[in-house]
């Protein structure tokens, strides 16, 4: 996956100029989330991808698919929910303990190499901030939105299709979505999370001017349609636009009618 990267002089010009091009360059992803570039014109620009981890992994997946790489696309919708795990946890947890963050790193030093133990951490605590059980991926099947698939191609090597990859990621983006909507239902969680949201994110250099991104499947500083997770077909409409078009949207089919192809 690449960032697009905006030139924000080349922007500031063209509002002056009254003719707006933006000038782009594209940019791997960084751990940071800080992207340094230097346009066509010889600007420098410091570009911050406002993002968690789960949210930039979940658009790694939707680019995967786009590029015809479907095992890495499983492989990246699998891990943003994982880490989606991994904020929520670390965000009950600093909120409980209110003036450190000390207790909740403590809690995830000890299970942050355990996969089953996170997962029993989010449920547990899931289910006592919101008197509910969350809804999980399905244990039993062979099918697309099953663990066993999962583990099948991330373990086990197993080559996904096209259909598969996309059964996959619309399953993970339906969990992700209902852990966010059960989140927006009570606005002291809502902001307690998305403050802790907010703390993690990458911080702008104080000397330097900064263009600020987000990431295209879920941004918790962004809502669609009254909500911060916003429907799949949406999604898919956002990456059908990148890199060869035509080919992306027959991928990425808005009316769901996905094409079987096997590599």
């Amino acid at each position: 996956m690449r960032i697009p990267i905006y030139c924000r002089s080349c922007l500031d010009e063209g509002i002056q100029t009254n003719s707006i091009g933006l000038k782009f360059a594209h940019h791997g992803v960084l751990e940071n989330g800080i992207y340094e570039s230097i346009c066509s014109h010889g600007h420098s620009n410091t570009t911050i991808l406002d993002a968690a981890k789960f949210e930039l992994l979940f658009d790694i997946g939707m680019m995967a698919i786009c590029d015809g790489y479907y095992r890495d696309a499983v492989s990246s919708f699998a891990s943003s929910l994982e880490r989606f795990y991994e904020l929520y946890i670390n965000s009950t947890l600093f909120t409980k303990s209110k003036s450190s963050d000390k207790t909740a790193e403590l809690v995830w030093k000890k299970i942050s190499n355990q996969s089953e133990r996170q997962l029993g951490a989010f449920i547990l605590l899931y289910t006592k901030e919101n008197k509910a059980i969350p809804d999980l991926l399905k244990n039993d099947g062979n099918k697309a939105n099953s663990t066993k698939f999962r583990n099948n191609v991330i373990h086990k090597g197993y080559i996904p299709s096209l259909e598969e990859a996309l059964i996959f990621g619309e399953t993970i983006h339906k969990l992700l979505s209902s852990y966010i909507k059960t989140i927006e239902k009570d606005n002291e969680k809502l902001r307690q999370f998305v403050d802790y949201y907010k703390s993690i994110l990458p911080k702008n250099p104080p000397t330097k001017k900064c263009m600020n991104s987000q990431c295209k499947s879920f941004s918790m500083l962004r809502q669609v349609g009254g909500s911060r997770a916003s429907d799949f077909e949406h999604i898919k409409l956002q990456f059908s636009n990148f890199g060869n078009r035509d080919d992306n949207y027959k991928k990425l089919r808005i009316n769901g009618s996905f094409k079987n192809e096997n590599r």
